[in-house]
């Protein structure tokens, strides 16, 4: 249905060029697809045209922020801002923009200032926390809390919250927040083994183990899982439990240590591919292999050297273990 939006706005905008309003409605069917870049060029003809146009300029600033570009986003989010003062829309984006230049202080205070006009909005609190806990400011706790407050459903304020709790030595209080983000977002495999870890430290092994258990029936191929319920396992004195775990985690770990290391041969044998040192980046991937017979990009750069010398039979083979190692596992 968009794809045909797009091409009826596209259609009339070839048979009349001056038509502001399809211009602007193919902007937005774009943005909402995931096309921003594409959307650019068309709202910067329609704010240079009509520079008052507030929803073009909002929308053109939204458009470089999600294409990566705050810097010249920020000025028509500022634009939006002065057209519409009081929008919480607003303040968000252009804060957004500023964490994204890693500029903290600016979106503190435009977060401050949207809550002012706004007090109940959840996103402006949440933010505004998650900026003040990137300046390590305890004011990030009573944000945090009001928005989970304004927001129960939300399991994200009180995520962070257990975080800043267990980092500031508050077990119970960072305990009881993590639970209740568990409990609002169950799918949360590093959520809930930070919430086992809690448990370990706080001596209550019995909820360590489960909470540990459920990370790893999310995440079972990840070893510090398996390694932290060892220990917690060995301290219930289930020694066999413990070693088992405790295997099972350290062949995660040289599983992951061999991927790395394939991680670093391929993109040393891409980066020979491109200066057409081709002997040299089969080396390369086939070393990846070596490490990591199961990483798909390393056979397929391994299938792009093998063409380039002609080696098409062999080249085709190696493509065809990457496009079966690429697929979604059942």
């Amino acid at each position: 249905m968009k794809t045909k939006a797009i091409a009826e706005f596209q259609r009339a905008i070839e048979l009349d060029s001056s038509l502001t309003e399809a211009k602007y409605q193919l902007a937005v069917v774009l943005q909402r697809t995931g096309r921003d870049i594409a959307a650019v060029p068309l709202l910067r003809q329609i704010v240079e045209a009509d520079p008052k146009n507030t929803e073009a300029v909002a929308s053109l600033g939204f458009a470089l922020l999600h294409a990566g570009n705050a810097k010249d986003a920020i000025p028509f989010l500022e634009r939006a801002l002065e057209q519409r003062p009081e929008d919480a829309t607003a303040h968000e984006n252009l804060a957004a923009a500023y964490l994204q230049m890693n500029e903290v202080d600016e979106a503190i205070r435009v977060l401050s200032s949207g809550i002012k006009a706004n007090p109940q909005n959840f996103p402006l609190h949440y933010n505004l926390g998650l900026a003040l806990k990137l300046k390590d400011d305890s004011a990030a706790i009573p944000e945090l809390e009001a928005a989970a407050k304004l927001n129960p459903s939300a399991y994200e304020p009180h995520y962070t919250l257990g975080i800043l709790y267990m980092q500031d030595g508050q077990y119970d209080d960072a305990a009881r927040e993590l639970l209740l983000a568990m409990k609002l977002h169950p799918d949360n495999a590093d959520g809930w083994a930070t919430l086992g870890s809690l448990y370990r430290k706080m001596n209550k092994l019995p909820e360590a183990a489960d909470a540990l258990r459920e990370a790893i029936r999310q995440m079972p191929d990840q070893p510090d899982p398996h390694l932290t319920l060892a220990t917690v396992l060995a301290q219930q004195g289930l020694a066999a439990d413990a070693a088992a775990e405790r295997k099972k985690g350290a062949e995660l770990e040289r599983v992951t240590m061999n991927r790395q290391r394939a991680i670093v041969s391929t993109n040393s044998g891409n980066s020979l591919l491109q200066k057409g040192q081709v002997a040299e980046a089969i080396e390369r991937y086939q070393q990846a292999l070596t490490d990591d017979p199961q990483y798909p990009e390393a056979h397929r750069g391994l299938a792009n050297a093998l063409g380039r010398q002609g080696k098409k039979a062999e080249a085709a083979a190696e493509r065809q273990k990457a496009d079966e190692l690429a697929k979604p596992q059942p």
